[in-house]
């Protein structure tokens, strides 16, 4: 997609194609969907530019859809990707009642998990930005964890979390429903740990959480991430480290095709527990809960930080 769309609009300035999910967290199957926004940052020359390049990314996903035998590759009817959507509210509206489920959404997206289709120039001032914007509005020295910046990953969680429950009433009823806990349990929650495990673990002999570091950080997927901040922890804690890539690169195995997708689909939320496929991602979800526990509590340079930062 990346050549294709760098082919067409080769000149286009102001506007990215922004992916997220199993794309940018380098998961991506031949099963997986793919969420995405086109971001305006300025006034195009071309006003007709963001509809049309909208439409060459929906022509493209469903054209990959049909020769992998999917019903679709678009994220869906919910607005909240598959859009385009300009850059401004998503990162000047941090907080209050302005900054909604969606620009929230949006803006943890675009820091924790996304990569550029189409101008990665544009994104990488984009994810700057986002930064700056923390930091301006923070005002904290930065020796000191971004504690605006965790709060904002800390509620981007408890959202992800709140809304999956809300919907468990009926959601446990829809055929997606396994699938979607074990999303929950495992690359969600690798997201979330993996993004605020930089924001509090110790990182060279003057700790610094400045737009350099962050940008760096965040321009990594979580896996790479994770890796990168605990290269110098102690070996349980490289232990758990490993222990979260081998569930991870089990669920990407037993959910890659369409398939095995079929297989998830088709289990009954009150029969889950019969189900083998379900009990071994299960299980390997409670390892990866338990990895993390070590990590953030047993990591002696962590531990302070986590009952700090993350706790009050």
């Amino acid at each position: 997609m990346r050549s294709e769309l760098s082919t067409s609009w080769a000149d286009v300035r102001g506007i990215d194609v922004v992916a997220f999910g199993s794309l940018a967290r380098r998961e991506y199957t031949l099963a997986s969907d793919v969420d995405y926004l086109v971001l305006v940052a300025d006034l195009p020359e071309d006003p007709a530019a963001p509809r049309e390049i909208l439409g060459q990314v929906k022509d493209f996903l469903k054209r990959e859809a049909e020769v992998e035998g999917a019903a679709t590759k678009d994220p869906g009817s919910s607005q909240l990707f598959g859009v385009t959507a300009g850059i401004y509210d998503i990162l000047n509206q941090v907080g209050l009642e302005d900054d909604t489920n969606t620009t929230h959404t949006r803006r943890m997206e675009i820091l924790l998990e996304s990569v550029s289709l189409l101008d990665q120039d544009l994104h990488s001032r984009i994810l700057n930005s986002t930064l700056q914007r923390y930091l301006a509005l923070s005002g904290a020295p930065p020796n000191r964890p971004p504690r605006f910046l965790i709060n904002d990953v800390l509620r981007y969680w408890r959202q992800i979390t709140v809304d999956y429950q809300a919907k468990a009433p009926t959601g446990r009823r829809e055929p997606k429903a396994v699938l979607r806990y074990l999303k929950l349990i495992t690359t969600r929650k690798n997201l979330f740990a993996s993004s605020i495990l930089p924001l509090i673990a110790p990182h060279g002999d003057i700790e610094m959480w400045d737009a350099a570091y962050l940008r760096d950080m965040f321009s990594l997927p979580p896996l790479a991430r994770l890796a990168t901040v605990t290269q110098s922890a102690p070996p349980e804690v490289r232990d758990a480290v490993a222990s979260v890539f081998r569930t991870i690169d089990l669920f990407v195995q037993r959910t890659s095709d369409a398939e095995m997708r079929k297989h998830f689909a088709e289990i009954e939320w009150d029969k889950r527990g019969e189900d083998a496929g379900y009990n071994e991602l299960k299980q390997a979800a409670n390892d990866l809960q338990m990895a993390f526990e070590t990590i953030l509590c047993e990591w002696e340079s962590v531990r302070q930080r986590t009952r700090r930062y993350l706790l009050l």
